[in-house]
């Protein structure tokens, strides 16, 4: 008894006795079964994947006339084609023609703009006017008749000679009126076909179309000839479109043919696409026949295949079994050493596949994690340039509008060499030399506005000179003690500027004795330092400092009202020839 309980308990015996008890049924089954279930399968699989189609086709369409109205509204307060339709200038002609070709951006086979006065035939365009648009007759049909209804921008469906002209089925126009309302032009904005083909899906077993209220076929994926007025097929436009699953089926010379629709909201529209099923179940034939083969040849075969695979099966199991155990306590290391092509050999060495790609894995970690911050710092660092740029440019300004041409040729000159500076150094890190002399160009131009009232102390170790810094990390905080700090004190505007190495770190601090900081007001911005709700300036600089770094890292506020204020960077100490690598191949 208890021999017989040992061999039921076998893996051997296990398998075998399923085999041959279970598999003859189910295959029988299954091969009845099959046919059937695949070619619904393959139905409903093909009308799901075109409802899908659709429905992108919607979304896609609806957000290309979302953004090509905002562009229109945007055009239509611009200034220079306003004076272009009031004024008639050939130098707002041109200004206008330049302002359509920035909207097009390149794509001028997908859209054309058109800028069509009303009352005269000065226009612009991003192509060629279609003769239609400039013809004073048909300024009351049309595009024109809409958009003079309307203040809002409008879309029409374009006319088949229309069509034919421009390569557009759809046109987005609104007017440009007076102060009283009085339309002086139209802007227009003319939707190529070739838009609305690179929204198809991949697939090309459907056939997609664009139909208006009235049936007129505004797009045809199957090309220009199958649009216009009575080109939906008849049996498509017999169909009732309102279904609860927005699908139904139809007959085209006596083959299925599943239709699908969507609405688009943005023009009242609908989307049909027509699915062939007969093309899409055609090969379950094959699978009819095959099944009906395997099924024979396997009441042959089912009771000897049982037992060889019963017997080859169980061994490698058994080891597999041990193995994954080993696996389980944490050893990466253990390998199937399987050699065979079969199933159980695929499995071996995908299992020792997985267990190497874990431990790659677990290596890439802490990988990752590093190539996260090197990508964070550098988006912080690219932050600086334009916000330095803005305030420069700023002073440049305010020179000019005083009449200080000097000042202006000086600070423009030396803002040139700091920019020469900035694009001749590549790598993320420069030597406290090279930082400081950035600062004195900097502050030079700070001194052409402050003259006397800025005066600049520098206290810095000889020893750090050659050290590796992040590029910029100063010079966010001697902008921020000048304009903040100094710029209200009428004369004794003093800026401190120290560094010194203090064990594994160098620590700037940068001191002016200006108008200082209320306890309110610091104690907001150490707020939002500590919650990272600003990324410019000074944040900025605290936010780098760390990621380059550690928690030690970083940048510290003291201030007083009156009296002045105090800003600590501390930032790790690499080394003179050593540099963080940051993705562009490190330092100088």
């Amino acid at each position: 008894m208890r021999g017989l309980r040992r061999v039921a308990d076998n893996y051997f015996t296990k398998i075998l006795l399923m085999l041959l008890v279970f598999a003859m049924v189910p295959l029988i089954i299954s091969g009845a079964l099959t046919y059937g279930i695949v070619r619904i399968s393959m139905e409903d699989s093909a009308v799901f994947s075109s409802k899908a189609d659709a429905r992108q086709m919607r979304d896609d369409i609806d957000d290309m006339i979302l953004q090509h109205t905002n562009s229109l509204e945007i055009l239509c307060e611009d200034e220079d084609i306003n004076n272009l339709l009031m004024q008639q200038r050939d130098e707002d002609y041109y200004k206008a023609n330049y302002k359509l070709a920035l909207t097009v951006g390149g794509n001028n086979k997908q859209i054309a703009i058109h800028v069509v006065s009303a009352s005269s035939s000065n226009n612009a365009t991003t192509s060629n006017v279609p003769q239609e648009y400039t013809y004073r007759y048909q300024r009351g049909w049309g595009v024109f008749r809409k958009a003079d209804q309307s203040y809002q921008a409008v879309v029409h469906v374009n006319d088949t000679k229309l069509q034919k002209e421009t390569g557009a089925p759809l046109s987005i126009a609104k007017g440009v009126r007076d102060t009283d309302g009085i339309v002086l032009g139209y802007v227009i904005i003319d939707i190529m076909r070739d838009s609305l083909t690179a929204l198809l899906p991949e697939r090309g077993d459907s056939n997609m179309y664009i139909v208006d209220e009235n049936n007129f076929v505004v797009f045809c994926s199957r090309g220009s000839s199958y649009e216009g007025v009575n080109r939906l097929p008849e049996y498509i436009r017999g169909t009732e479109y309102e279904t609860a699953e927005k699908r139904v089926y139809a007959h085209n010379n006596g083959e299925k043919t599943a239709i699908v629709f969507e609405v688009l909201p943005s023009l009242g529209f609908n989307i049909i696409n027509e699915v062939p099923l007969e093309s899409v179940t055609r090969d379950t034939r094959t699978i009819r026949t095959t099944n009906l083969a395997v099924i024979l040849i396997m009441f042959v075969i089912c009771p000897l295949a049982a037992i060889i695979t019963a017997k080859n099966t169980s061994a490698p199991i058994r080891k597999m079994t041990r193995l994954m155990k080993k696996v389980e306590g944490g050893d990466f290391s253990v390998r199937t050493g399987f050699v065979k092509n079969d199933e159980i050999g695929v499995m071996g060495r995908t299992f020792d596949h997985m267990t190497e790609q874990i431990r790659i894995l677990i290596d890439k970690v802490e990988e990752e994690q590093r190539s996260l911050r090197i990508a964070q710092v550098q988006a912080l660092q690219a932050q600086i340039n334009p916000h330095f740029l803005y305030n420069t440019l700023d002073l440049i300004k305010y020179k000019a509008m005083l009449g200080e041409t000097e000042d202006v040729a000086g600070i423009t000159i030396q803002l040139g060499r700091m920019l020469r500076y900035l694009a001749s150094f590549k790598e993320d890190f420069v030597d406290v030399s090279f930082e400081l002399e950035f600062i004195y160009q900097y502050l030079d131009i700070q001194k052409r506005r402050y003259g006397e009232r800025l005066h600049l102390i520098t206290d810095i170790a000889p020893e750090i000179m050659k050290e590796k810094i992040p590029k910029l990390i100063l010079q966010p905080a001697i902008e921020n003690a000048i304009i903040h700090g100094l710029e209200k004190k009428l004369d004794g505007g003093e800026l401190i500027i120290s560094g010194r190495k203090q064990e594994n770190y160098i620590v700037f601090i940068i001191s002016d004795n200006g108008s200082g900081i209320d306890k309110e007001r610091l104690e907001q911005l150490r707020q939002e330092q500590t919650s990272g709700v600003s990324r410019i300036g000074l944040n900025n600089v605290h936010i780098r400092a760390r990621l380059y770094g550690d928690e030690n890292c970083g940048l510290d506020l003291q201030s007083e009202k009156g009296v002045g204020t105090k800003v600590t960077i501390t930032i790790p100490a690499i080394g003179k020839e050593e540099s963080y690598d940051s993705g562009n191949g490190g330092g100088r």
